[in-house]
């Protein structure tokens, strides 16, 4: 997920199925032509999401982040949690070890989804105190007291902290403003984000680090304003 990090077919195919149905979701009512192609192609795409999460129970997957993503995934496709395959895997997801910060935020975010999710707030409190470790200067990084920190874990990171946020998980304002600051001070003078502070200016900033900070800044203010 990060930008130094390979990304797997399953983790592709989730993320593709799950950006389509946020946007899908997003449309305005009257486009109704472009609405029915999206919804068809997220049906065509169906099947190779739940072939996946199949992989994921039969021991064929990869880690519990990658098992989060594809029930997120699934829970924002439609599928029911009562539907036999996305079942046995929530129910592994519940039970997973989640010590990175990735598979942490995520299991966050199904938890916030699906509020049946098992001990939902018991939960929630403990991914929350897991995450909130793993933060240099406010932004995150892999795992617990890092030395530094990366622009794609903290988005990861923040969205986390939403998802906690949105069960009423406390959170400190502190939490929120430290990380408003090391993600502001990271901009460069023209607006846009690299993927780690101290790369040096010959890294540049690029698209989708871009996009994660300017989420990450937005969600800060959304914390900071209530």
């Amino acid at each position: 997920m990060g930008d130094c990090m390979p990304v797997p077919a399953t983790i592709r195919c989730a993320l593709l199925l799950g950006t389509t149905f946020a946007f899908a979701s997003a449309m305005d009512a009257q486009d109704l032509g472009s609405d029915a192609s999206i919804r068809q192609a997220l049906d065509k795409a169906r099947p190779a999401l739940m072939h996946h999460l199949r992989n994921q129970l039969d021991g064929r997957g990869g880690s519990p982040g990658q098992l989060a993503l594809l029930c997120l995934a699934a829970l924002h496709d439609g599928v029911l949690p009562s539907d036999e395959v996305l079942s046995r895997a929530l129910d592994r997801l519940a039970n997973a070890n989640c010590s990175e910060t990735y598979e942490t935020a995520l299991r966050l975010m199904v938890m916030e989804y699906w509020d049946q999710f098992p001990d939902r707030k018991k939960a929630a409190e403990r991914d929350c105190k897991v995450l909130l470790r793993h933060r240099h200067d406010g932004a995150f990084s892999y795992f617990d007291n890092p030395a530094e920190w990366d622009l794609s874990n903290t988005q990861y990171g923040a969205l986390g902290l939403r998802a906690a946020a949105s069960m009423e998980v406390p959170i400190e304002r502190k939490a929120w403003q430290q990380l408003a600051d090391s993600v502001g001070d990271f901009q460069e003078s023209y607006g846009g984000f690299g993927y780690r502070p101290g790369q040096g200016k010959a890294k540049g900033s690029y698209p989708s680090m871009t996009v994660a900070g300017i989420a990450v800044l937005a969600m800060c203010r959304q914390a900071l304003s209530t």
